[in-house]
């Protein structure tokens, strides 16, 4: 066994409590409390167990370095899963995007009736009942197009962006 400058490393290299330590080694909890003070050994048998622990502990760390696979494996995973979140990251903008259009596209329209309806409606010969059923169309098609929901696909469309930049940041970072 490795000799380890202080025992109360020893107990967090295994990462257990001074109560664990004792069950897994069959004294009682004072007698390992005095053990990582110094104050008293172990019996023969506890040591015994200690070091087998410990040889287990260290032969698993040098495995998981020899199989540094896995973390091949997981980088790939992650590459992977990025690509998908920046591909789903420029739908969901384009998406967004189309509907701004549509919803300016909306607005300017509506804009648009609303004029029309004020000059039907000072013009005799159209009638104001045609003045009216604009005025509506164009205030129905304003309140679908408002200033708020409009602003609230800008702000979406720039948290998209947002992430977006995080996301080539985080596969960039992967790259190095």
């Amino acid at each position: 066994m490795k000799k380890v400058k202080e025992e109360k490393a020893i107990r967090e290299l295994l990462g257990a409590t001074q109560e664990e330590m004792a069950l897994l080694l069959f004294v009682t909890r004072s007698r390992y409390s005095l053990f990582e003070l110094k104050k008293r050994s172990l019996p023969r048998k506890a040591m015994t167990r200690l070091s087998e622990m410990l040889s287990f502990i260290q032969k698993a760390k040098s495995d998981a370095k020899k199989n540094d696979k896995t973390s091949t494996e997981e980088i790939q995973k992650k590459k992977e899963l990025i690509e998908k979140e920046i591909k789903n990251n420029l739908f969901q903008q384009y998406k967004l995007e189309k509907k701004l259009f549509s919803l300016e596209k909306k607005n300017q329209k509506g804009l648009a009736a609303i004029h029309l309806a004020e000059f039907l409606a000072q013009n005799d010969e159209f009638g104001k009942e045609i003045a009216n059923n604009f005025r509506e169309k164009a205030h129905y098609d304003l309140k679908k197009s408002s200033f708020e929901i409009r602003e609230k696909h800008k702000l979406k469309l720039l948290a998209l962006k947002a992430y977006h930049k995080e996301l080539n940041k985080a596969m960039s970072d992967l790259k190095l």
